[in-house]
């Protein structure tokens, strides 16, 4: 029968739901941000998998221009100025009702907590996340086991051998966004900066 899906998917979704239909084990450390729509294809009532929401990370000589997450109907992006041809700022689109995006809604006071909310959850996303505590797994070859950052601490080269590192301890291994992640560089929305809160 001819159906259709309305969920969220990515591009970068399409390797993960290849190998689960194929039947094959993605090897480690490779599809970190794939999600697997394979259930989904097979029935409209297998949700459980599907993605919440998707970054989307805009680079220009290795710099961070811009950043956009999809939630839902809603659709926030952030400029940054010192990269990107436009002054900083942050808009947000409900692509429900404004899917050409000229009605920014971001100027709303109604909005500014899902803003907020938005900026975590495209921080957790990107090249800048929080630094993990305690501990969190560990993949090699076919074994796994759990580490802390102090597991890279000691010995910073196993951050070139391990995204995990990179993923999850941005004070010791994330030096390839290093400018981008400083505060400085969030955005600023007029002249009252926005805060992200660590």
């Amino acid at each position: 029968s001819r159906e259709r899906r309305d969920n969220l998917v990515g591009l970068n979704d399409v390797y993960a739901t290849l190998c689960d239909l194929l039947g094959i084990k993605i090897p480690a450390l490779s599809a970190q941000d794939s999600v697997s729509f394979a259930d989904h294809i097979i029935s409209a009532n297998n949700t459980d998998r599907l993605r919440d929401n998707l970054g989307v990370f805009d680079y220009k000589n290795s710099m961070l221009q811009a950043e956009s997450l999809l939630k839902g109907n809603l659709k926030l992006i952030r400029f940054f100025e010192e990269f990107s041809s436009v002054p900083s700022h942050i808009e947000l689109y409900d692509l429900a009702h404004d899917i050409s995006e000229s009605k920014d809604l971001s100027h709303g006071p109604e909005y500014a907590s899902i803003i907020d909310q938005m900026l975590l959850e495209l921080k957790a996303l990107g090249p800048c996340p929080d630094e993990v505590q305690g501990f969190f797994p560990l993949q090699y070859e076919m074994l796994s086991f759990n580490v802390t950052c102090r597991f890279f601490e000691k010995k910073p080269w196993k951050c070139d051998k391990y995204i995990e590192g990179e993923l999850n301890c941005m004070a010791t291994c994330g030096t390839r966004h290093k400018k981008t992640c400083q505060p400085e560089i969030y955005a600023k929305q007029g002249n009252n900066e926005i805060d992200v809160e660590d």
